[in-house]
């Protein structure tokens, strides 16, 4: 049987932009506890410390923002001498405040369909991998414009170099052609090339309070500003197909 050539695509802040939605509830929670006379950017400050803190114990599920809003809220309050009724609906608007997050439309890149159009062109199969729930992500994966060019989509709790071996299994992937792209060191890089893939890191800041330096980064494994920059590295690159 025929192995086959794929570029693999993680979702959230590779294909869209999902970096807003929780900037703009952070800054809606600010506003809230600001209200409340607490001072915005340290409450904002206090909210990512928490939300980094959760992340071992909660991954990527809708639990671990909405926590961390509620502990935040919980953290300032527990300061103040305020009515019971009066915190539980503070507390209330803050999960609330974390959990739109998750029903709102992501922004899809404007040069995502083009990148994800131009590897099927040049004969890869293309598909995305992505951690989060379940409900949440294939929301964000329907709503892509380009969605119908995928031949798959996996969402999984937590992507790890088995998952990705498994991946290529069922393919059939020819894995010396094929590419993982993706802005997370550990779930995308380090994931994928142990299990003998290539792979490309999108250069975002929204992982910074949580992964480890770049030192951990696989020798050759290039470094590029967002996805745009990658057909000229795959395309690049001499393949055996």
């Amino acid at each position: 049987m025929i192995k086959s050539k794929w570029v693999i695509f993680d979702m959230d802040n590779t294909l869209i932009d999902t970096e807003p939605l929780y900037t703009n509830a952070s800054k809606r929670f600010g506003d809230l506890m600001a209200s409340w006379s607490f001072d915005r950017e340290t409450v904002m400050k206090k909210q990512d410390e928490i939300d980094a803190g959760l992340f071992e114990e909660y991954g990527y599920s809708t639990d671990r923002f909405a926590e961390s809003f509620e502990r935040t809220a919980r953290h300032f309050l527990d300061t103040r001498d305020l009515a019971q009724c009066v915190r539980d609906e503070t507390i209330k608007q803050a999960r609330q405040i974390a959990m739109d997050v998750f029903a709102q439309s992501s922004i899809e890149y404007d040069y995502a369909a083009g990148v994800v159009r131009q590897m099927a062109n040049a004969g890869f199969k293309v598909a995305v991998v992505t951690a989060g729930e379940r409900w949440v992500q294939i929301k964000r994966f329907d709503d892509l414009t380009m969605r119908n060019l995928f031949h798959d989509c996996w969402v999984v709790l937590k992507k790890t170099s088995d998952v990705f071996e498994d991946f290529c299994i069922k393919h059939n992937v020819d894995k010396e052609n094929s590419w993982m792209i993706g802005d997370s060191i550990r779930s995308d890089i380090l994931s994928s090339h142990a299990a003998g893939l290539n792979a490309i890191h999108l250069d975002t800041s929204n992982w910074g309070s949580v992964e480890v330096g770049k030192d951990q980064m696989p020798e050759g494994v290039l470094t590029v500003p967002d996805l745009s920059h990658t057909p000229d590295i795959i395309l690049g690159v001499k393949t055996n197909g």
